[in-house]
């Protein structure tokens, strides 16, 4: 524990209390202050692999990390924001035929939507943004029951409890058709989860429908020198 203390407070440039409260504190220090080179260093990979989906989804976790950190410390701008969404964007091209990057461009709406933002007009966007994402990945694995629990459980926060009900049935024929594969089926948790959903319909009394897309999966981004979307 000596020599810990001793390498944070160098990193950091200030004593560590001998305690675990101290060395929390001091290794969230560090972790801010580190993970602006991280990204740096992430971004030149990135840049010059950019058809590495791997890679880009690294920067873009250092990215959203950095937001988590800032947003802590105080308000964090929407230009900021927007940063790890329009890097996963920036190198779509080579990348978009792949389920993941779908799938790994809904979580970073989510991520915002349910960690960064405090604006309920842009968290209502980027649920509606990551279910997009996620239909996507979708259609490019129907057999994963991945995304189905993910948009399931995206339009129970945005209330639509239609679609939350439809996108949880999927999930469930989805998993009981993959029975011979126990790694792609629902855990007990989320079939649990995926049943409460439908019963909750079924009290309300709700119509289904159909799933849909619910809007462009660029929704709720603000292009550079512009807030018009």
């Amino acid at each position: 524990q000596s020599l810990l203390i001793k390498e944070l407070s160098a990193f950091i440039g200030r004593a560590v209390p001998a305690n675990p409260a101290g060395i929390d504190r001091a290794l969230e220090a560090a972790k801010a202050k580190a993970i602006p080179g991280v990204a740096a260093a992430m971004d030149r990979a990135a840049r010059s692999n950019g058809s590495h989906l791997g890679t880009v989804r690294a920067l873009t976790t250092v990215q959203m990390q950095h937001l988590v950190t800032k947003m802590e410390a105080g308000e964090v701008s929407r230009e900021e924001m927007d940063g790890p969404i329009l890097t996963m964007r920036q190198f779509g091209e080579p990348l978009a035929r792949k389920t993941t990057y779908w799938s790994w461009l809904g979580t970073l709406y989510a991520e915002r939507a349910g960690r960064i933002t405090t604006d309920e007009e842009l968290r209502r966007s980027d649920w509606l943004a990551a279910i997009d994402n996620w239909t996507r990945a979708h259609e490019l694995a129907p057999f994963n029951t991945l995304h189905a629990v993910k948009i399931a459980d995206a339009a129970a926060q945005l209330g639509d409890n239609a679609a939350a009900s439809q996108w949880a049935k999927i999930a469930l024929r989805v998993s009981e058709q993959m029975r011979l594969d126990p790694l792609v089926q629902l855990s007990e948790s989320e079939q649990r989860r995926m049943r409460g959903l439908l019963a909750e319909v079924a009290r309300g009394g709700d119509g289904l429908h159909q799933p849909r897309r619910h809007r462009r999966a660029d929704a709720g981004i603000a292009r550079p020198g512009s807030l018009d979307v």
